[in-house]
């Protein structure tokens, strides 16, 4: 631990798009993942109007039913990944 006055340490976390402007990466990401499960590509509004937490409930609204364990172990390791590839292009939110 530091010792007071000397160094500080800050953790920031940034929520859909308030520091990062991720929406895209997240988008795409989301649709190359519902890709590989077939599920249908969302818009940015459809997106917007559709997402929840927590993202089962999200998955919920897309498929009718809630995505299975198997299935939710899945679609999140395919989110992250292709959220991975894409962040990397993202800059910071205009204002920020």
């Amino acid at each position: 631990m530091a010792t007071p006055g000397k160094h500080r340490t800050h953790l920031v976390w940034d929520w859909n798009g308030t520091l990062l402007d991720d929406i895209h990466a997240v988008l795409g990401a989301t649709n190359a993942a519902f890709a590989e499960v077939d599920l249908a590509p969302l818009t940015l509004k459809q997106y917007r109007e559709t997402y929840c937490v927590p993202i089962p409930k999200f998955y919920e609204r897309l498929m009718g039913r809630l995505p299975t364990p198997a299935e939710w172990e899945r679609m999140d390791g395919l989110f992250h990944r292709h959220y991975t590839e894409q962040r990397a292009a993202c800059g910071l939110t205009e204002g920020v």
